[in-house]
């Protein structure tokens, strides 16, 4: 919405809008490749606690990663 408010004809209007959008962008990327990663990790922990042995004390361990 706020970049339908700006007067495009000016330049300094349109570099300060772009810039601000290239910055919530860059964040947005950064926010969803930490939880990418997040998932992925988890994913992980989850594989091996499939696998592992049936000890209550191994069980709270894998849990406690996740």
């Amino acid at each position: 919405m706020r970049g339908l408010q700006i007067q495009w004809k000016s330049d300094t209007n349109v570099e300060k809008y772009a810039n601000e959008l290239r910055k919530w962008v860059t964040e947005f990327e950064e926010a969803v490749n930490d939880i990418i990663e997040k998932i992925t990790q988890i994913d992980e922990y989850l594989e091996e606690l499939q696998s592992c042995e049936l000890d209550q004390q191994i069980l709270a361990s894998q849990l406690e990663k996740i």
